[in-house]
């Protein structure tokens, strides 16, 4: 039998992510956790588990009392909603990562 190579799949088909800039209220490397916690429970409370896994939340980076998550492009309000709930504010939106740093945690 031959190898087979996995196919890589069309970057047509990907999904597209955007990256929201979470304000945090308590930041420290001990609170790194906590806050990631404080978060999914806020998502997942609005949106469920389905709802969740559609969104495809992935956590980035926290530094500088400021999280970066990635979304899904059709998620993206609902997300927002959903911290907000929770009092968590959503500082900024971005198409890459490069920009959101530089646009939202350089200030």
């Amino acid at each position: 039998m031959k190898n087979l190579k996995p196919r890589r799949i069309l970057p047509s088909l990907k999904e597209k992510k955007h990256y929201l800039v979470i304000k945090l209220k308590d930041y420290g490397k001990e609170n790194e956790r906590e806050n990631r916690k404080k978060i999914e429970q806020a998502i997942l409370e609005f949106l469920g588990v389905y709802g969740y896994a559609k969104a495809g939340i992935k956590f980035i980076s926290f530094e500088k009392e400021k999280s970066i998550i990635s979304v899904t492009t059709k998620y993206v309000s609902q997300v927002k909603a959903a911290l907000a709930m929770q009092g968590l504010g959503c500082v900024g939106v971005s198409g890459t990562i490069k920009r959101a740093r530089e646009k939202f945690l350089d200030k």
